[in-house]
């Protein structure tokens, strides 16, 4: 017989599985996606020559890991909406320790270019979760775009 405690962590365990798995891949699924998006990093550049950065690579996996209600394709052709990891860094506040800065661009698709719009940053304590938070501000946004546009 499981103890009270035991019953709780395990409540707690699957609805945690459930909030993760079920929200991005019941959009994708069932074609309610808000939008389609590309995500990609920005590269750097360092005498004259642009490099790949590898951490901000791993905020893009981190991002498609955490799409919500996009849906993330393959290529910048499908997509309506552009979103460019153009920033990775560590801001350190007196006294606290160094926040995790992410900052995004979103460019909309305008026929065969892209028209920049906004840019979003966010900063937290973790990169996951601040990539995780600035996919909501992403979603917001783009709900935003599109009720305006109703209007």
């Amino acid at each position: 017989m499981m103890t009270t405690r035991q019953c709780l962590t395990l409540t707690a365990l699957t609805i945690a599985a459930f909030v993760a798995i079920v929200p991005g891949s019941e959009a994708r699924a069932q074609g309610n996606a808000l939008a389609k998006i590309y995500i990609r990093a920005d590269s750097v550049e360092s005498g004259g020559q642009k490099f790949a950065d590898q951490k901000r690579e791993d905020t893009v996996k981190d991002m498609k890991k955490r799409a919500g209600k996009f849906q993330v394709v393959e290529t910048e052709a499908e997509a309506e909406y552009l979103l460019v990891v153009v920033e990775r860094t560590e801001r350190t506040i007196a006294g606290q320790p160094s926040s995790k800065v992410i900052a995004v661009t979103i460019s909309e698709r305008d026929g065969s270019s892209w028209k920049p719009r906004v840019r979003l940053e966010k900063l937290h304590s973790a990169w996951s979760l601040g990539a995780g938070k600035l996919m909501g501000d992403a979603q917001d946004w783009v709900r935003d775009q599109k009720k305006n546009a109703k209007k």
